[in-house]
């Protein structure tokens, strides 16, 4: 039996290597590997282009006309390539003086290269995405009927709906798995863009069509996954680097948030502190909310722990002080459920406030949360005749999100990038990170380097995950973070949540 494999995990330890220019460390066996491959390929491709030009010399020889066809330039468009640009030069900035080694940097050389590695966080983890959707396109009506994002032999039922512009036909297919959702955008064979699913059932699909796919009625589809633009997140921690850059990374100012996190600095509450003797965990973080004048304040514990009612109850005291507080996660779904909690806990309390949300749907109005469909109209809503404003990362990295709120309260914190939670930080002078560092953190698919492949939440734990000895041994980089005593960790341990501080 022949077993194909390809050395991927070989190509990852030197794309490694070369993403972090220290190629002088990549091992003989990881090169020999990726070399041999390379040169497998290369004699694959050269004499499959040999085959080719003698079946087309004979094609021509008989008379029939075969045109080359015209090479396209290979450089990436003007826009792409000027970013490249910036964004190479802001890494060599941030690194100059930064030692090689880990071990040999102090907390800020540290948190300037981390910033330094995720300006390209983006772009690293959109190249998988990119990769699967060319693969897919480059497969025929028969490989696709083994893909879980294929569907193949097609049959047209009937036209079922839609416009004449965007019509709806319903094709059937012969039973084989797969895992395509309505809403989805549909492809035919070789790439060209169809429409969306507008529906799925069992041996039955509904495709919405384009107006110039009407007419066209193929025997094959894919649904590769949805490739959501993420300019906006890498253009606000490309105005994060420049700031670095000019003005260093301690210090108060502009993005403050995003430097603490960074640095894993101390919460800075005015002077006050994070333990008082006896006191519980609701009541410390009620006393906390006010205090709050900055940086980053995590909030960990394990499921049903009561996360979620501590974080409404210290945004509604917030607005009791008239401050603004954003809100912020993953998903449309999981910011709901804060705000939600939100309008709960001001009905309990007797707090009169109202929440917004930008959601992925519009739904009618409730009483003590609206919703809206554009940026503006959220960020207009904040500080007028709405308190608590709710939306994705993608909003609060905006350039109009720029300190529109006082405080940022990111939900699921430790399945929330660094990267991204550092884009939206740019919102507030103050970020509360809410979540457990136990759960599976946001998939990644992207090569990255170490430090940069982490949540938010689990940046700020790395050394002292929460299942460590309190007095486990500390990364150099500002162990006091964790300061607390060990009657103090135990005691948030038995009430199922803790602050880690």
């Amino acid at each position: 039996m022949l077993i194909w494999s390809t050395p991927t995990e070989h190509i990852f330890k030197i794309e490694a290597h070369l993403e972090l220019e220290d190629s002088e460390f990549i091992v003989p066996t990881d090169r020999e590997t990726v070399a041999g491959y390379n040169r497998d390929d290369c004699l694959s491709t050269s004499r499959l282009r040999n085959w080719l030009e003698v079946c087309r010399e004979t094609l021509v020889n008989d008379g029939q006309t075969i045109p080359r066809p015209t090479p396209s330039p290979g450089d990436p468009p003007q826009g792409l390539a000027d970013r490249q640009a910036r964004i190479q030069a802001l890494i060599t900035q941030l690194t100059s003086g930064v030692p090689a080694d880990a071990g040999q940097r102090g907390p800020g050389q540290q948190a300037r290269w981390l910033l330094a590695y995720l300006l390209e966080w983006h772009r690293r983890e959109l190249k998988s995405v990119w990769w699967e959707h060319f693969r897919l396109c480059a497969l025929s009506a028969d490989e696709l009927l083994d893909e879980q994002a294929g569907l193949s032999g097609l049959t047209l039922i009937a036209r079922v709906g839609g416009k004449a512009r965007n019509p709806i036909d319903r094709y059937s297919f012969p039973p084989q798995d797969n895992e395509i959702y309505a809403g989805e955008p549909s492809y035919e064979v070789g790439g060209r863009k169809l429409g969306s699913i507008h529906a799925i059932g069992e041996g039955w699909v509904e495709i919405k069509k384009r107006q110039d796919s009407a007419e066209v009625h193929p025997n094959a589809v894919f649904a590769p996954e949805t490739i959501i633009g993420v300019e906006v997140l890498e253009d606000s921690l490309e105005r994060l680097a420049n700031l670095v850059v000019a003005q260093g990374m301690e210090g108060d100012g502009s993005h403050l948030a995003a430097r603490d996190l960074l640095l894993r600095a101390c919460p800075r509450l005015n002077g006050g502190a994070v333990e008082v003797e006896g006191e519980m965990t609701l009541a410390a973080a009620l006393r906390i909310a006010p205090l709050l004048n900055g940086g980053v304040f995590p909030i960990q514990g394990p499921p049903g722990a009561g996360k979620t009612f501590t974080g409404a109850r210290m945004i509604c005291r917030l607005v009791i002080e008239g401050k603004t507080v954003g809100v912020t996660a993953n998903s449309h779904k999981v910011i709901r459920n804060l705000l939600d909690a939100v309008v709960a806990a001001a009905a309990d309390t007797g707090v009169s406030l109202t929440c917004v949300q930008k959601a992925g749907d519009l739904e009618p109005d409730q009483p003590g949360l609206r919703f809206v469909s554009k940026n503006d109209d959220l960020l207009n809503a904040i500080g007028n005749d709405c308190q608590v404003a709710g939306a994705t990362a993608w909003l609060w990295a905006s350039p109009g999100a720029i300190d529109s709120v006082d405080v940022l309260f990111i939900d699921e914190a430790a399945q929330m990038s660094l990267a991204n939670v550092l884009a939206a930080s740019q919102a507030a002078r103050t970020v509360v990170l809410l979540g457990d560092p136990q759960q599976l953190e946001q998939p990644m698919r992207g090569n990255h380097p170490e430090g940069t492949d982490v949540s938010a939440l689990r940046h700020l734990l790395k050394g002292l995950d929460s299942g460590a000895a309190p007095d486990a041994p500390q990364r150099p980089y500002r162990s006091d973070y964790f300061g607390a005593s060990r009657a103090h960790r135990q005691a948030h341990r038995r009430l199922c949540i803790g602050f880690r501080v």
